[in-house]
């Protein structure tokens, strides 16, 4: 499990750095800090993991409900507007979840429970961009 963990922080400090820098770049031509605030998230979760230290699934979920109300706030609930804000931090979460948990202590459980009910999102929220939703003229 120790070497899934060292390749999850690499995966994501190599995120976090492209993030932080192209975010800058974003905030400097007038954009958004989310993408710098997310991507600093995912440098610490990033430390932590390297670490083996449990913190690093909480800051992923913390990542991912940040980038959840910034999406609502960017697009509403435009699916296809979400779709591609929350995929790939669900997933990191997800995976986050997945890499620290254990059956054989409390937490470890609940960090399989939570893996678990974020890869049935994941799923489901993947699913759903193939079904058919007539649309309602205004």
């Amino acid at each position: 499990m120790t070497v899934t963990r060292k390749i999850l922080a690499l995966v994501l400090a190599v995120m976090a750095l492209f993030l932080i820098v192209q975010g800058a770049r974003l905030a400097m031509l007038g954009g958004s800090v989310y993408y710098v605030v997310i991507g600093l998230a995912y440098l610490l979760a990033a430390i932590l993991a390297w670490r083996s230290d449990m913190r690093a699934a909480w800051v992923t979920a913390l990542a991912f409900l940040a980038t959840l109300a910034w999406a609502f706030y960017e697009s509403g609930l435009d699916y296809w507007a979400m779709f591609p804000r929350l995929m790939a931090p669900l997933g990191i979460m997800a995976a986050g979840f997945f890499l620290f948990s254990s059956r054989k202590t409390r937490q470890g459980r609940w960090f399989l429970g939570g893996g678990t009910v974020a890869l049935i999102a994941l799923a489901g929220f993947f699913a759903r961009g193939f079904v058919s939703v007539p649309t309602i003229p205004y």
